[in-house]
């Protein structure tokens, strides 16, 4: 596998590589859902695996990338088909993550590591 840290084509491959792993594990995370299923582990998977497969190869600076995208990716999902009762604001789900229940919380750290696993060119 060759080494992509420093060249730039792949950086920016793997960079849009995320952006579509964004869009595509929130869609999937919905889709689980309405099939009865809580797959929160997908989206930030689906963002570090779409990296890693368009960047052709290892790279610390994806799997960072990866990681902040995973992150906002789970945010984002599990606000949007989650909301709190008492606000449905975005910026009253981030003062309150603390509320989110262990198996929440849980979920989405092991889908920002798997961001950053496959992200990082596994």
């Amino acid at each position: 596998m060759s080494e992509s840290t420093g060249n730039a084509p792949n950086l920016v491959r793997g960079a849009f590589g995320a952006v579509a792993g964004c869009v595509l594990g929130v869609l999937g995370f919905g889709l689980l859902l309405r099939l009865g299923l809580y797959g929160m582990v997908l989206p930030g998977a689906v963002v570090g695996w779409a990296c890693g497969a368009q960047s052709g190869g290892r790279s610390v600076p994806l799997g960072i990338l990866s990681a902040i995208l995973a992150t906002g990716t789970c945010l984002y999902a599990e606000w949007h088909f989650f909301p709190f009762v008492a606000d449905n604001s975005f910026a009253y789900f981030l003062s309150h993550l603390t509320d989110l229940q262990l198996g929440t919380t849980l979920s989405m750290s092991a889908s920002v590591f798997a961001g950053v696993w496959f992200g990082a060119g596994r």
